[in-house]
């Protein structure tokens, strides 16, 4: 459950391990286990139901088929965050390398695939980044990556925490936000061909790349739990808004609401072939407001070092 939840484990162990009176709300943390059901890969239906009692048990409906691997690639960065705690380096370079939990036909996607991504819009903000230094040997996002994983080169001397910290916020920040900005642009040139179908595939990648399979299990739960939102770009906003005087009154990040409303908005103007639309749209939403948490975490990981 760690690995697939870590917030939802640290709870659980408090309350089930730790408390020796009666349990406050049985009826919360029923539902914060099953909110992992989907990253055991287990349903309702097979677990059944405690005594024939009903107890509202609804298996997420995730992502469109096309769309779930991608939002599973949130299991490998959680997964590398908990290896760098325990000092396994090997192994969470393996994750980043091959990794674990996204299959795609006969192998998985993984984060280094992500990183060196050689068809990056260097228009983009940022866009160098991710592209082959000046030398053209190595993209420096994969480089950046690794370099902390393995405590070479510039992180020779970094320690554990600042280890962990450059490579959490650039898998949730810099990272997640071209691969989300990537399948948005393949979307927008497939608008108005004969390719819609793929189109509406690209842009529903987008989203599952923007929420996570963490976080879109999450969002299901109308308890406090909300909080524990992945480890995606979207998680990146809701740890920092609080930072920035940018939370909603529930404590989730403003930007949230806005890009569900500007997916939304999106995947009608690919379905009614309203292209124009949907440049504009990109342009001048949907770019600028992913970019808002990799800034705030740049601001915040600054100060913190």
């Amino acid at each position: 459950i760690r690995l697939c939840n870590p917030g939802a484990f640290d709870l659980m162990m408090n309350e089930f391990v730790g408390n020796t009176g009666d349990v406050d709300d049985p009826i919360g943390y029923m539902e914060l286990l099953q909110s992992v059901y989907s990253c055991l890969g287990i349903t309702c239906e097979m677990v059944g139901k405690f005594r024939g009692r009903d107890d509202g048990c609804v298996d997420s409906t995730g992502f469109p088929d096309d769309a779930v691997s991608y939002a599973l690639m949130d299991r490998d960065m959680l997964e590398i965050e908990v290896l760098m705690e325990m000092e396994a380096y090997d192994a969470a370079l393996d994750h980043y390398k091959y990794g674990r939990n996204s299959p795609d036909n006969w192998k998985f996607n993984t984060l280094w695939e992500l990183a060196t991504y050689d068809s990056v819009d260097t228009n983009l903000p940022l866009g160098q980044f991710i592209n082959y230094n000046t030398e053209n040997e190595k993209p420096v996002m994969n480089e950046y990556i690794t370099s902390a994983i393995e405590g070479k080169s510039t992180f020779e001397y970094a320690t554990k925490n600042q280890r962990e910290w450059a490579v959490k916020r650039s898998l949730q920040g810099t990272l997640s936000y071209y691969a989300v900005m990537e399948k948005v642009t393949n979307a927008l040139d497939l608008c108005g061909t004969t390719k819609k179908d793929q189109a509406v595939q690209e842009w529903d990648k987008a989203l599952a790349l923007a929420v996570g399979s963490i976080g879109e299990a999450m969002m299901i739960i109308d308890t406090a739990y909300e909080g524990y939102f992945g480890q995606t770009l979207l998680t990146l906003a809701n740890e920092v808004c609080g930072l920035f005087g940018k939370c909603t009154a529930s404590g989730e990040a403003s930007i949230i609401d806005m890009w569900i409303d500007q997916n939304s908005r999106g995947l009608s103007f690919i379905e009614d072939d309203e292209c124009l639309k949907l440049t504009q749209l990109v342009d001048t939403e949907v770019n600028p407001t992913l970019l808002v948490p990799i800034i705030q975490g740049i601001l915040h990981y600054a100060v913190m070092n």
